[in-house]
């Protein structure tokens, strides 16, 4: 039983893909770098706090967890193009006014 839990640990950290281990917990992996390179500051949701690496956490935690690096890659990804959102704001002010 404890060979299984740490073959699956074990092909998680390698896959860095979420993998359901314990029923309500999964492996999410937080890059070293971000989309810029800078040294990722990690994830806080309430007083809880993960850095870089892979962390065991329940299924609400780990959906919260994916959705603020999918939020601060897009926002990265938007300082390296401006101009797309200037010119999505144009045509919102277009469409609207």
């Amino acid at each position: 039983m404890a060979e299984a839990k740490q073959s699956a640990t074990s092909a998680a950290v390698q896959s860095q893909v979420p993998v359901v281990v314990n029923e309500g917990s999964q492996y999410v992996t937080i890059p070293k770098k971000t989309v810029l390179g800078w040294d990722h500051p990690g994830v806080g949701i309430n007083l809880k706090h993960w850095g870089p690496g892979t962390h065991l956490v329940s299924d609400a935690e780990a959906g919260e967890i994916n959705r603020i690096l999918e939020r601060h890659n897009s926002e990265q990804i938007r300082i390296l193009r401006p101009e797309v959102d200037r010119v999505a704001e144009a045509k919102s002010r277009d469409f609207i006014g």
